[in-house]
């Protein structure tokens, strides 16, 4: 399937590593008592699993985490963003936290086997149009799992919203005589 070229998952993402372990949960990411201050939020964000993280983030940085990213409640990543995270990529995401991520078009990959490539602050490439990350320091690399052709069109028309929209729209002019 061809993308549009302004697609996440056309772009080719290369930066510097921060790495996290397992089952990092949404409170973790993004504190929920700082939810009405989003730019004091953003200053804490994943700061309970890397204190250093959000004072020495840079933009373009990645983020590199194990199984279960996103677990806990329904909340999009998008402190991570916020603060300058290019892409993120996982061994394995949950099930909330893959809906959000489509549905915003954030660039969030899955790569299982990806923790065992990287080191914090190794360069890695994350390559979704030829399904591979590579460690850019060492040469080693793993697979990245394909999204489903649906999951590209959401991705391709920018999230959820813009995607539903073209649809509604796409159907009004077959419809219309």
């Amino acid at each position: 399937m061809s993308m549009p070229s302004a697609s996440p998952l056309n772009k080719i993402y290369r930066g510097r590593v921060w790495v996290f372990g397992d089952s990092i949960d949404t409170d973790g990411i993004a504190p929920f008592y700082l939810y009405r201050d989003p730019e004091e939020m953003y200053k804490h964000t994943l700061e309970s699993f890397r204190p250093e993280f959000p004072k020495q983030v840079r933009s373009g940085d990645i983020v590199v985490a194990g199984k279960n990213f996103g677990c806990g409640s329904a909340r999009p990543p998008t402190p991570i963003f916020r603060i300058g995270v290019s892409a993120i990529v996982v061994e394995s995401l949950a099930p909330l936290m893959l809906r959000n991520s489509v549905g915003l078009a954030y660039p969030v990959f899955i790569a299982p086997g990806v923790t065992s490539i990287v080191q914090d602050h190794q360069t890695i490439e994350i390559d979704y149009p030829n399904g591979v990350v590579r460690n850019l320091d060492t040469g080693r690399q793993v697979a990245l799992r394909k999204y489903p052709p649906i999951v590209e069109r959401i991705y391709a028309a920018g999230g959820i919203i813009p995607y539903t929209r073209q649809r509604y729209l796409q159907e009004q002019a077959r419809r219309s005589p």
